[in-house]
């Protein structure tokens, strides 16, 4: 089964063009085209083409919530699956600081700008 496709999804093709859809009906997306010649829009039937790698998801349609893998309760970010708290956890350790250490670093590094702006 194909997967579902919603205004606002964005795929990246083989080329390199960047793709949003814009509109979804039976069968059929709309969509606009950004690559080496510029931006246009066009059409295509469903499914997606194999040569486009999903980069993103729209947001739900309205009613239509997306919870937290990890946190059933909680909503997930819009085009995410991850609240804002999971989120929050993975981006601190991508950046190997703890949230203190990061303000911390921030508040020197701003410092030591505004030294050489003297």
């Amino acid at each position: 089964m194909a997967e579902k496709v919603r205004v606002g999804d964005r795929y990246v093709r083989v080329d390199g063009a960047k793709i949003t859809i814009t509109k979804v009906t039976d069968g059929e997306i709309e969509f606009s085209m950004l690559d080496e010649a510029g931006m246009w829009g066009s059409h295509t039937t469903l499914p997606v083409p194999e040569t486009w790698t999903k980069a993103g998801s729209g947001p739900p349609p309205v009613g239509e919530k997306v919870w937290c893998i990890n946190h059933p309760l909680r909503e997930a970010e819009p085009g995410q699956i991850y609240c804002p708290d999971c989120v929050d956890q993975v981006a601190v350790s991508w950046a190997g600081l703890d949230p203190v250490e990061a303000a911390d670093l921030t508040d020197a590094l701003l410092l030591e700008e505004g030294k050489g702006h003297d």
